[in-house]
């Protein structure tokens, strides 16, 4: 039931995207005039105001500009073409962390990639929300703004709050900085729905835990371990060189999980690994069709393999496979909005996680998802 809701909720955001929303061409907009380097783009005079034919709002959509929490010189090309996944619709779904036991639509952490990794669009809860409302076209109109208010205009990533529904979703569009190798064989990669049932489902907890060869004591997570999809036509092995031993998180492996199947399956419609995770930078994943077997020590020393990627909360995601080209225009027409310095509560941190590739300083402040 859950599948179905989600792949419906993928089809409708998909049957609006040339709505007209959109009138002047990215290019236009990329040559705008720029702010000097030394301007205080939080100060009056550099604020974006609301476009006059749009009545004021006193819940008008907010939004934050920060090269520090959500990264510099973000590729306007990358962060454009990741809306081309996004869909648009009036229907509103519900939104929470996926082990929070809490009914939702769409399991939390959850974020569209663009094809080269570079560049991501995440929904994420308020500070203590536990959860949100929102539609997609709220969620996609909040993403446009902040494309053209930081990422063009400004050259950094940003943050959208007060976006509609139950303004408990915030969104975020950041840089991320993938490890990521697609396979070049002439092997089929997994399917695309495969995969979403993978990284939609692990488990994403932010808690530094161990990983570790799993002979070795005094470890958290056994490795090699293989995740299965579903309809069993897709595997995540997540692996270490025998004897060794690191600290990470499911969140660390659940991002580039995601940037495979965004960069590798979704794109190129191959399978794919990635290098270098965890504290020590040994963890290694696989991402690809399912083999003839699976490792059978994985199987019987993991007997909650079910409880990583489970069966009652499978496929989710606000993007699908089919990508629709768009031409990103005079974005502040879309939505009345404001540029502030701050959210009215400060939005939930990660202090002390770095992402793969990402310096601690961009690391440290990201929202919580």
């Amino acid at each position: 039931m859950l599948f179905s809701i989600i792949l419906t909720f993928s089809t409708i955001l998909t049957q609006t995207i040339s709505l007209g929303l959109l009138e002047v061409s990215l290019a236009k907009l990329s040559h705008a005039p720029k702010p000097s380097p030394s301007a205080d783009l939080t100060l009056p005079a550099n604020i974006s105001r609301a476009p006059s034919n749009h009545p004021i709002s006193a819940k008008k959509l907010k939004i934050i500009c920060d090269d520090q929490r959500w990264g510099r010189n973000l590729k306007v090309k990358s962060c454009r073409d990741l809306f081309g996944y996004l869909r648009q619709g009036e229907e509103l779904y519900s939104f929470a962390q996926r082990d929070s036991g809490i009914p939702h639509d769409i399991p939390l952490p959850i974020r569209t990639l663009s094809n080269d990794g570079v560049c991501f669009l995440q929904p994420v809860l308020a500070k203590d929300a536990v959860r949100g409302e929102a539609t997609a076209t709220e969620i996609f109109r909040a993403g446009a703004q902040i494309l053209r208010t930081c990422i063009i205009e400004r050259g950094m990533g940003g943050l959208a709050f007060d976006i509609g529904g139950d303004n408990n979703i915030q969104i975020i569009i950041s840089n991320y900085n993938p490890n990521v190798k697609c396979d070049t064989t002439s092997a089929p990669g997994p399917p695309w729905d495969s995969t979403v049932n993978i990284f939609s489902a692990m488990r994403a907890g932010r808690d530094h835990i161990v990983f570790g060869y799993r002979d070795l004591e005094n470890i958290d997570v056994g490795l090699p371990l293989t995740l299965e999809s579903q309809d069993g036509r897709c595997e995540l092995t997540i692996d270490i060189p025998q004897d060794a031993a690191t600290v990470s998180s499911w969140y660390e492996i659940w991002e580039e999980t995601t940037a495979i199947a965004s960069m590798c399956t979704r794109w190129r419609q191959k399978g794919g690994r990635s290098r270098g995770l965890g504290a020590h930078r040994n963890i290694f994943l696989n991402l690809s069709e399912k083999s003839s077997s699976t490792l059978p020590s994985v199987v019987e020393s993991e007997a909650n393999v079910t409880d990583l990627v489970a069966t009652n909360n499978v496929g989710a995601s606000i993007f699908e496979g089919e990508y629709s080209p768009i031409d990103l225009a005079d974005l502040e027409h879309s939505v009345p909005f404001e540029l502030v310095s701050s959210p009215p509560t400060r939005d939930n941190t990660t202090d002390g996680l770095t992402l793969p590739g990402v310096s601690s300083a961009d690391a440290s402040a990201m929202t919580e998802a």
